[in-house]
């Protein structure tokens, strides 16, 4: 089995969408509005699901400890994805990148999901 998607119930999905979409460079793989709207985001076979369903309790990741759950990307510029992101509204928690530009760090997006950006000297995934 492979993952197919995580699923967030949020309550500015389509902001938030349209956020990892310009900011994250998540592609919107499919996007509908029927009863709820519902977003997904990313590359096949692994998507990002982002929706809208008032009639269940939303995900309050402000309240959310990164330790507890993040979303993880892989980065080649650690400084500059950092202060774009910083930019369109994230708020660095915690981490510097080494000298050589490797490391790891905490973020949290606008809508409060923690992210974290990934520069390793052995990648995890192949880019």
């Amino acid at each position: 089995m492979q993952i197919e998607h995580l699923a967030i119930n949020a309550e500015r999905a389509e902001e938030m969408v349209a956020w990892y979409r310009d900011f994250c460079q998540m592609p919107i793989w499919r996007e509908g509005h029927g009863d709820v709207y519902v977003g997904f985001l990313g590359v096949p076979p692994s998507l990002m699901e982002i929706y809208n369903n008032p009639e269940k309790p939303y995900l309050l990741p402000g309240d959310i400890d990164p330790a507890t759950i993040h979303v993880a990307f892989q980065s080649t510029d650690l400084a500059g994805d950092r202060d774009r992101l910083v930019a369109a509204g994230a708020t660095l928690l915690e981490g510097e990148p080494s000298e050589n530009g490797h490391g790891l760090l905490m973020l949290r997006c606008p809508f409060g999901l923690p992210i974290q950006l990934c520069k390793r000297a052995v990648p995890l995934v192949d880019q």
